[in-house]
């Protein structure tokens, strides 16, 4: 999904990051393929992961032009940031979680039929 990618700009960095991430997606369609799981559903795991990606992109670009001095005490100055970091932990956490279950889900299914 570019979208995520969109405000990276063309520089080495960006094209590296989207690389590695499209490296790690492919790698685990590759794998789920490989145990069985048909298109759709390794695209059911994929889509958890698109998702999350553009929940980590709004919440960067909540960050964009933000004064991180405004409205708190100077001993934290980065306290928006800190909050930024800890939501998407949280966030990718749960996307962990979530991936989990739905390849967890998929297998019964399998296991079903």
């Amino acid at each position: 999904m570019d979208f995520f990618y969109d405000n990276l700009g063309s520089s080495e960095e960006a094209r590296d990051l989207k690389g590695e991430r499209q490296k790690i997606k492919d790698t685990l369609a590759k794998t789920l393929s490989s145990q069985g799981f048909t298109g759709r559903e390794v695209d059911e795991v994929l889509n958890i992961i698109e998702v999350v990606e553009v929940e980590l992109q709004k919440i960067k670009d909540g960050l964009i032009g933000t004064n991180i001095n405004e409205g708190i005490d100077m001993e934290d100055p980065n306290r928006p940031v800190a909050e930024a970091r800890e939501k998407m932990r949280e966030i990718e956490l749960k996307m962990a979680a979530d991936i989990k279950a739905k390849v967890a889900e998929i297998r019964e299914r399998h296991n079903l039929n």
